[in-house]
């Protein structure tokens, strides 16, 4: 549907949301520009990614070194034989 959230289950949504025009400057050329109103796509994440990357930051955690499988749970690349 457009216009809706779109809802990722345990990631976040998508939402869209509207931008009041505004004035910018173009800084080659010195002027100031006025950009119109407009749509704009925002992300918000769900709780539990919130808590994850900052419990893996927080531990000093490597982010290269855990990947979800098919299932979603994180495994520890770091052990993986290879």
């Amino acid at each position: 549907m457009r216009g809706e959230p779109v809802l990722l289950s345990g990631f976040g949504k998508f939402v869209i949301v509207p931008r009041a025009a505004r004035k910018a400057r173009n800084v080659r050329m010195g002027h100031d520009v006025m950009i119109g109103p407009r749509l704009a796509l925002v992300f918000k994440p769900a709780i539990g990614l919130v808590q994850l990357l900052s419990d893996g930051l927080a531990n000093g955690a490597d982010s290269r070194a855990a990947a979800p499988d098919r299932d979603g749970v994180l495994v520890d690349l770091s052990q993986s034989a290879g």
